[in-house]
């Protein structure tokens, strides 16, 4: 799985949250500060609905929804 956003990321604590269907934290990633993409394999996750948030210094992005077939 390849997430490409564009934005920009200033000095400070910014993650991203991928959680299941039912809200449950799968994987926090801490984000370098000139991120503008991620990989995450999908081998280590099931099939089904996740969403990935990207939160830094306690503010939330609007989260994107993924849909996993293995």
């Amino acid at each position: 799985i390849f997430l490409e956003n564009r934005f920009s990321i200033r000095p400070m604590s910014v993650g991203l949250y991928l959680t299941d269907a039912s809200g449950r934290l799968v994987k926090k990633i801490r984000l370098a500060n000139n991120a503008n993409s991620i990989s995450i394999s999908n081998a280590e996750l099931s099939s089904g609905t996740y969403y990935c948030n990207i939160v830094a210094d306690g503010a939330s992005s609007t989260g994107k929804k993924m849909i996993v077939l293995n």
